[in-house]
């Protein structure tokens, strides 16, 4: 892996990502519609919920659509994260005529796709996609290609990720951390070391011994800096390879010594009380990061002046120490919209899909994003808008706003308030200069390891959690029956597919 790797050069080879999954796709007829028909498309988001101006803002979605795409209208349905997989459930199992689908972690993308519940869409995007084809990186399509076919539209989005920051209460790190010192040790350490815990510790220390420790460590997005030098593979989170390792050797993440040293290292933290006694009984572990009396330190993405987005975001000084210097791109899209085999409008919802992933669609991306000028937003300038019923991300409570990610093409969107100016051309800077995964274009196919994978999944839920906490007096001995039961339900099994999948992968791109 070289750091002049790009990341929209390498997944070419996504195609041929997941070979065994073939003949069950949706291949019937893909219906037309002339231009005269009236027809309303459905689409299953996932967003904060139904809010309050929901309904208004897509009859001003629609009043705008007419003109672009006549006789044509949307109607949405919005989940919620803790929502929108059962709700698909019911939408599938009742053959509900839905029309575009979200797409993202989820749901079970190559499983879905072998049930024939997507439409293939390359003839589709070859009638109706022009612009889609033009503008979105032809890698990122390939990317999420399945048995060489195309099955969702990939949110042209922010693809990097793998370096995080430790945030701070500025405040307290200039009092008592020398952060510069924390920055050394964390770059100059390839993994999580015992250095890197020693170096972080002498700050909650003194921060303890100082009288100024509110809530000490968020464990749950503590435990992200253990992906250092690492990085997941296969259905969740529970495999990983290492970055520096161009033979991707899989690994059960738990058993790796970088995972036993965070468990120890939060048992005694939380001994030591660093870590707030009532943490297993917190229902959202992470609500009182970005808090004056809340978490000392917690862990979230690091990106340039992401410090003083915070810092505005949160209302006080917040100090972002980053943990590496490079960014990472693991592969494929984050999210994406697939168009359901029960769509009775595929051409329609096509042309949808092709006006929001486009320039020719960004004043009514942003409609269905930001809602109504005036009465959502302000505008800045001509790049930029200020949120009215939200700061940060919006919610079930706030008047509108949608996750821009789930909509179309991110690069499309406003800046708002926290965002750097020039936002998205910086993203799109760090797209074209990271580390690029080799593996970038695989989709895993877990359909042969399917009850091992829901059996890893139920141990991992139960024991997880509360190793990450620290709080379990005897951690080792949870520690090796949630590794017992692990390989008992076929940890070995899952990992050997996984391996065969990736060195299948590396073979067919290394030709």
């Amino acid at each position: 892996m070289k750091k002049s790797q790009k990341i929209l050069s390498l997944v070419l080879g996504g195609a041929v990502s997941v070979s065994m999954i073939a003949g069950c796709n949706s291949s019937k007829k893909q219906a037309e519609t002339s231009p005269d028909d009236n027809v309303k498309l459905t689409w299953m988001m996932l967003g904060p919920g139904e809010q309050k101006d929901t309904q208004m803002v897509v009859d001003e979605f629609n009043k705008q659509l007419e003109g672009i795409i006549p006789n044509t209208s949307l109607e949405l349905k919005v989940y919620s994260t803790s929502e929108y997989a059962e709700k698909y459930k019911l939408v599938s199992a009742a053959n509900e005529p839905i029309d575009l689908i979200w797409i993202g972690w989820l749901i079970d993308y190559p499983t879905e796709v072998k049930n024939g519940s997507y439409y293939a869409m390359d003839e589709l995007l070859d009638k109706y996609g022009a612009d889609i084809k033009a503008e979105i990186p032809e890698s990122l399509l390939n990317s999420v290609k399945i048995d060489g076919k195309l099955y969702q539209i990939p949110n042209y989005q922010m693809m990097v990720g793998g370096r995080n920051g430790i945030a701070a209460h500025k405040n307290s790190t200039d009092k008592y951390a020398d952060a510069q010192k924390i920055q050394e040790v964390l770059y100059n350490s390839p993994t999580m070391t015992e250095a890197c815990y020693d170096v972080i510790e002498e700050y909650l220390e003194k921060l303890k011994a100082g009288g100024e420790l509110n809530l000490g460590v968020s464990t749950e997005t503590f435990a992200r800096l253990v992906q250092k030098g690492y990085q997941t593979v296969g259905s969740g989170y529970d495999f990983v390879i290492r970055r520096d390792d161009p033979k991707c050797k899989v690994y059960n993440f738990y058993e790796t010594p970088e995972m036993q040293l965070f468990f120890e290292k939060m048992n005694d933290w939380y001994k030591k009380g660093y870590i707030r006694k009532d943490i297993l009984a917190v229902e959202n572990v992470t609500q009182d990061e970005g808090k004056p009396d809340g978490y000392d330190l917690w862990v979230t993405q690091y990106f340039d002046k992401r410090s003083e987005s915070l810092s505005s975001q949160y209302g006080f000084p917040i100090e972002l120490i980053p943990q590496n210097e490079e960014y990472y791109y693991d592969g494929g899209s984050a999210t994406g919209t697939a168009i359901s085999a029960n769509s009775k409008n595929p051409d329609r919802a096509m042309q949808l899909l092709d006006l929001l992933n486009t320039k020719k669609g960004k004043d009514i991306y942003n409609t269905l994003v930001y809602g109504i000028e005036g009465v959502h937003y302000n505008k800045v300038s001509d790049t930029r808008i200020e949120t009215l019923s939200y700061s940060g991300a919006p919610d079930s409570s706030s008047a509108y706003g949608q996750y821009k990610w789930a909509v179309g093409n991110t690069f499309n969107a406003y800046e708002i308030p926290g965002d750097l100016e020039g936002w998205n051309d910086y993203i799109l800077g760090l797209n074209e200069s990271c580390i690029t995964s080799p593996v970038a274009g695989l989709i895993f196919d877990n359909s042969s390891v399917k009850i091992e994978s829901a059996q890893i999944a139920t141990i991992t839920n139960e024991f997880v959690r509360s190793l990450n906490s620290g709080a379990i007096a005897d951690y080792k001995e949870s520690y090796d029956k949630m590794i017992a039961k692990l390989n008992a339900a076929g940890a070995e099994k899952y990992m050997a597919e996984l391996q065969r999948q990736i060195d299948e992968y590396l073979s067919s791109n290394n030709k």
